[in-house]
């Protein structure tokens, strides 16, 4: 009887291995973006100084040129941003007309957003790194406005235009 309900439990276990196994493998794992590693100093040195005292980790960590973020696949959506913001990054040159919203390619196509996700829904595309931070060069300005930095927004964007210009002031003391 026990060696009956053992091999019972073993082909039992080995079933359930190979359907999660299975599972696990059509469902695909999360690619990480192609941007700078942690290690290496993007031309701002905003790496260094973003991981100078440290971050929270997980397989969602995400490395731009001038922020680093935590995508959540379940909600499609970023659960938090730390930026690198100066006056070189904040009152640069590029320009917020040469940049268009993106769906992030390097995030599998059934977890990230798309651009029909916030049409119609009476909610804004919000910046989590928001754009004018991130002026310093063309590139890092572009990455902002990657769907998988938006969170929806109520369209109300007066006072988030006005917090962030807030913010933005503060470096020119």
């Amino acid at each position: 009887m026990k060696l009956v309900f053992g091999a019972g439990g073993a082909i039992g276990g080995l079933g359930l291995g190979w359907f999660l196994g299975r599972r696990q493998s059509r469902q695909g794992t999360p690619e990480q973006p192609t941007s700078p590693s942690f290690q290496s100093s993007t031309s701002s040195g905003a790496s260094t100084t973003l991981f100078k005292h440290g971050l929270p980790m997980g397989s969602s960590l995400r490395v731009f040129h001038q922020y680093v973020s935590s995508f959540d696949y379940r909600t499609r959506n970023p659960g938090w941003v730390l930026e690198h913001v100066n006056r070189a990054s904040a009152f640069g040159k590029a320009d917020r007309a040469d940049s268009t919203f993106k769906e992030d390619t390097t995030i599998l196509p059934h977890l990230r957003n798309r651009l029909d996700d916030f049409r119609n829904s009476g909610y804004d595309r919000g910046h989590l790194a928001p754009a004018a931070n991130h002026k310093g060069s063309q590139e890092a300005l572009d990455e902002t406005f990657l769907l998988s930095n938006m969170s929806p927004q109520v369209a109300a964007q007066e006072p988030w235009v006005r917090e962030a210009c807030t913010h933005r002031l503060h470096l020119l003391n």
